[in-house]
């Protein structure tokens, strides 16, 4: 095969690549999921609040960048549905992130056969796709993150002309507002550029120093509460290691869920590692290393945890770390690396599509369907009948009650999380006699449990009806 036929192979491949995943992620977009509670959370905000009120701390704990926020905000002055509206800059970040992590790719990875395996593992994660589409800002952490560590190819230590020193700045400069974790990314990019002297160092990071004086006034006002904490702490590595074990296992199931052979990542990962220490002195390696180290760094000294969804945007360094032993593997021959990838990649692809990409594609996804209940409430009630909503199910009604007409309604929202079932029958038990009650069960830290509890403590009742789906999303009628 010619250079020139296996350039336009390539070229094919990428692009055919490139387009399935951003289908998949517009195609999930497109069914409108109803918000689930963290993104009712912020959707009060934005529904709530005006522009300007979107820079004070937000309502129910949430810590979106503001300019995300607004961006959000702003897209619903022109679409009316509010979960497309909302979603939309997901989805675009989600989107521009995909040829933008393979022109980053092609700066660090020379070999073809790398960096498709590269693009594909990206491509089509299902974590990517499915961040493309919720009303949060981790696809934007993506999209931030690659944009401003793939400006490190294209500074010239010698000379940068006005224009393209205007542009670094404003980039820096407004990504931090739009993704905190982007701070990171120039704090990296300001590292490296420390050997080009101190010139290029104030002609590039003066500004996005000022913005990053302003952003970390702007943070102290926040205040996190203890789930928030407790959540974040796993994400933490301990100085004595101890769970290092766990935080890779935990975060292995979160990205490759449905991947059996999760003994191939690690493998991967180690040779590239390896490889990626050893070319260290290649100009396009410290990029990628510099930052997964600090990445290690932020959560052991327990900055940021590398945990979940707050670790997506180290992510795409994380596939150009797994792509990195094809640069050598078809040194020989080209035939072995493109073997090992399609080998690889088939065998992820089979194991992950059907349960991942055949849930999208059937819609065969999580779903939180207060508003439906709601109106079922609103249908099967009668007026002197009362709406119970758990504790975690309010931050969804507190969205969705706007949407159907429970005037005159007798509600309770209850204040605290109930568990388990001498807790609900306590609580529940304190109820007057003689009337109807209806409970909206949406959501739950331990779903089916409670739901199971809930049903239990309402069939010992008389009138019993349980209106449910496969998602423990559940109406649960009794009488006392």
């Amino acid at each position: 095969m010619t250079d020139r036929s296996r350039k336009a192979i390539y070229y094919i491949l990428a692009l055919l690549i490139a387009i399935a995943g951003i289908s998949l992620r517009v195609l999930y977009y497109s069914y409108a999921r109803p918000f689930w509670n963290d993104e009712s959370a912020l959707a009060i905000n934005l529904v709530n609040r005006s522009f300007s009120e979107l820079w004070l701390p937000l309502d129910y704990e949430q810590f979106t960048p503001p300019l995300y926020a607004c961006f959000c905000k702003l897209c619903a002055l022109f679409i009316q549905n509010r979960e497309y509206a909302f979603r939309l800059p997901a989805l675009l970040f989600g989107i521009m992130s995909v040829p933008l992590f393979y022109f980053f790719s092609c700066k660090v990875i020379k070999n073809y056969a790398g960096r498709i395996f590269a693009l594909l593992l990206f491509a089509f994660n299902y974590q990517l796709i499915y961040y493309s589409q919720e009303l949060k800002q981790y696809s934007c952490d993506v999209f931030m993150f690659l944009a401003v560590l793939l400006s490190y190819f294209f500074i010239d230590k010698e000379k940068n002309d006005i224009k393209k020193l205007i542009a670094f700045n404003l980039l820096f400069s407004l990504s931090f507002w739009f993704s905190y974790t982007a701070v990171f990314a120039v704090f990296i990019l300001g590292l490296l550029c420390i050997r080009y002297g101190k010139k290029t160092l104030l002609s590039l990071f003066s500004l996005p120093f000022i913005s990053g004086l302003l952003l970390i006034f702007y943070t102290k006002r926040f205040h996190t509460n203890a789930m928030l904490n407790d959540f974040w702490s796993g994400g933490f590595i301990e100085h004595n290691f101890s769970n290092i074990k766990n935080l890779i296992n935990t975060n292995l199931i979160f990205y490759f869920s449905d991947f059996p052979s999760k003994l191939f990542i690690i493998l991967l990962f180690i040779a590239g590692i390896i490889l990626l220490f050893k070319k260290f002195k290649n100009k396009e390696y410290p990029v990628v290393g510099v930052s997964f180290v600090f990445a290690l760094v932020l959560s052991y000294c327990g900055i940021y945890p590398l945990y979940l969804r707050t670790a997506i945007y180290i992510l795409p360094l994380f596939f150009i770390i797994l792509a990195l032993p094809f640069e050598y593997s078809g040194v020989k021959n080209k035939l072995v690396s493109y073997f090992v990838a399609a080998f690889l990649f088939a065998h992820f692809f089979v194991c992950t599509f059907k349960t991942d990409y055949l849930q999208i594609i059937k819609k065969q996804y999580y779903t939180e369907n207060t508003k439906e209940l709601l109106a079922l409430f609103a249908e099967r009630s009668k007026p002197q009948d009362i709406l119970i909503v758990p504790n975690l199910t309010g931050i969804n009604f507190e969205y969705y009650k706007s949407f159907v007409n429970l005037s005159g309604r007798q509600i309770f929202v209850l204040k605290k999380q109930l568990f388990e079932y001498k807790d609900i029958k306590n609580a529940y038990d304190t109820l007057d006699k003689g009337r109807t009650y209806y409970i909206l069960f949406t959501h739950s830290a331990d779903k089916p449990y409670v739901y199971k509890n809930l049903c239990a403590y309402a069939e010992e009742h008389k009138n019993t009806e349980i209106f449910s789906d496969k998602n423990y999303n559940a109406l649960i009628k009794f009488a006392k």
